[in-house]
């Protein structure tokens, strides 16, 4: 086989992973956008948790938003955890973590991470995918506020 080839199929499997990253993260955002803000002194006017959790993400001002980052946290370790072993151990590979695992693990040579260590690293991505996604979200909101101000 060609390295082309080789290097193609990487990237078809890169690809594909970040594409099933992408629909656990959607379904995150899902979960989060069904709950009612009723809890944690959610700002008035907003509809479901994920817009409360958008707009502090844009803000940081609430004294509560380290309780919403934890919450989001553990949906997020929790969606991973649910994954399948397969899907977990393709979508470690292209995770920061992983390389860092890897490139430290001399005196670990031969050791397979496990699968907590994979479903761990998987839900830091998504944690972080989902800050990314709320901060897009969060600053759309506070542009609109500002327009109608």
């Amino acid at each position: 086989m060609s390295r082309h080839f080789e290097c193609e199929r990487i990237d078809r499997i890169r690809l594909m992973s970040e594409q099933r990253l992408f629909s656990v993260v959607r379904s995150i955002v899902d979960e989060l956008s069904s709950e009612r803000a009723t809890r944690l002194g959610m700002e008035q006017g907003l509809m479901s948790l994920w817009d409360e959790f958008a707009a502090q993400v844009a803000v940081e001002q609430n004294d509560l938003f380290e309780i919403y980052e934890e919450y989001v946290e553990s949906i997020c370790m929790t969606a991973a955890r649910k994954l399948p072993t397969f899907d977990l151990q393709i979508l470690a590979l292209f995770s920061d973590t992983y390389v860092e695992w890897w490139l430290d693990r001399d005196e670990d040579r031969g050791r397979d991470p496990s699968d907590e260590e994979v479903a761990e690293w998987v839900g830091y991505d998504l944690f972080a995918l989902v800050l990314e996604a709320a901060e897009a979200e969060g600053n759309l909101f506070l542009e609109g506020v500002m327009h109608s101000v």
